[in-house]
């Protein structure tokens, strides 16, 4: 995946794109104005989070 969202970021470069930010959005890669990006909020999962506590060294 993150090939493919660096991929999606130098396309937007090629083509003028600004002020945008890549994600995956409804099971797509996509872009989004920063300024909306930044005022997004998105819950934790605390099951990953768990998951990612024990793996982590």
């Amino acid at each position: 995946m993150a090939t493919r969202m660096g991929h999606r970021a130098v396309e937007e470069l090629i083509a003028g794109g600004s002020n945008l930010i890549v994600c995956y959005r409804n099971s797509q890669i996509t872009t989004v104005p920063i300024d909306e990006a930044l005022e997004m909020t998105k819950g934790l999962d605390d099951y990953m989070y768990r998951v990612s506590q024990e793996i982590t060294i």
